[in-house]
């Protein structure tokens, strides 16, 4: 998180054999939605061994002085662009 963008990964291994969903669930596009609100993104991809899917998010900090201030006076929010 070093230039300022969060990047989760979630990648299944060693579970049974998937088959890839016909059709985008309720979970997937919540979670897309809320990203999206968020001016990040999402990308999903399904494999035999389960789903790999990353998050990512560039975060800037609303206020300059960050250290040593209270946890209460510390603002994350989305940019405008990823």
């Amino acid at each position: 998180m070093a230039d300022g963008r969060l990047s989760l990964r979630w990648i299944e291994l060693g579970g049974p054999t998937v088959t890839p969903p016909t059709r985008r669930g309720f979970g997937t596009r919540i979670m897309e939605n809320i990203i999206a609100q968020l001016n990040g993104e999402v990308r999903c991809g399904w494999r035999n061994e389960g789903l790999g899917s990353e998050i990512a998010q560039l975060l800037v900090y609303r206020h300059a002085a960050i250290f040593g201030a209270p946890a209460e006076a510390l603002e994350l929010t989305g940019a405008t662009s990823v």
